[in-house]
């Protein structure tokens, strides 16, 4: 929560709320459009977080396989007979 002053006046609104002023007159935006603006805006970063795990998850299982032909390549040199 944050306090607004408006006028002489102090207002206690959620934190972000927007105002808008026309003249003299100040209007808040009212409590469904700012829920909705912050769903919407949490939303969007559950989104951008899940694009990151899905990339995150396909470099692990790269990893995965370079790691894995690498330890196949480490039992195959270890089998060859040295000369």
């Amino acid at each position: 929560m944050e306090i607004i002053h408006v006028g002489a006046a102090r207002v206690l609104v959620p934190q972000g709320t927007r105002t808008l002023r026309r003249g003299s007159l100040l209007t808040l935006e009212s409590r469904s459009e700012y829920v909705a603006r912050r769903f919407l805006g949490i939303e969007a970063q559950i989104q951008e977080i899940a694009a990151k795990e899905e990339g995150l998850e396909k470099e692990v299982e790269r990893l995965k396989e370079v790691l894995s032909k690498m330890q196949e390549t480490d039992v195959v040199a270890e089998e060859k007979p040295s000369e």
